[in-house]
């Protein structure tokens, strides 16, 4: 197997290869330690790359999906709740287009999110969401899903097929704290 191998090696680079003596006595702990080392360096090179390919790759599943259903702006919208702090929504939906701060009560601040599909705007005071509104914006023309339509928090209604009447209705389920 060894004439075998050193046979192809001859072959494919055209050189008499040999080994010296003082060349399989230096593969000794040094050389380990070097191949270690860049093993090592390779290993480090490797899981940083895969850590881009990961955020690459789950970016484009999002892009796809976001074409064809509304599972990632409907998981994006429920994971929004009165009282979250501003920091973690911005973790998901990310920085604001727009702020500005109420004229009346300064300590307010109104926070527009425009995305393709839907407007979001969160009402800030202290650093918490003091309240939200969610307005779906039209369709794209010879797009493959319809227009986003959330579902109304503690109903079993849709933000755009319902209408307030009906979406509120006699229903004591939840209540308005001004």
């Amino acid at each position: 197997m060894k004439g075998l191998m050193e046979f192809i090696l001859q072959v494919v680079t055209g050189n008499h290869l040999q080994k010296d003596d003082a060349e399989t006595e230096s593969s000794g702990w040094f050389s380990g330690v070097i191949r270690f080392i860049v093993f090592c360096a390779f290993l480090l090179m490797g899981l940083g790359n895969w850590s881009d390919s990961k955020q690459l790759l789950t970016e484009a599943y999002q892009g796809f999906i976001t074409n064809f259903t509304h599972k990632v702006e409907d998981k994006t919208i429920a994971n929004i709740h009165i009282g979250n702090y501003l920091k973690y929504v911005e973790k998901s939906v990310g920085m604001p287009q727009v702020i500005k701060v109420s004229e009346r009560q300064n300590d307010l601040e109104y926070r527009y999110y425009k995305k393709n599909k839907y407007l979001l705007i969160l009402i800030a005071q202290e650093q918490r969401i003091a309240a939200m509104m969610l307005h779906t914006l039209p369709t794209e023309e010879g797009a493959f899903v319809d227009r986003f339509n959330p579902s109304i928090p503690f109903t079993d209604h849709k933000l755009v097929s319902s209408s307030i009447d009906e979406a509120i209705g006699s229903s004591n389920e939840f209540f308005f704290d001004n």
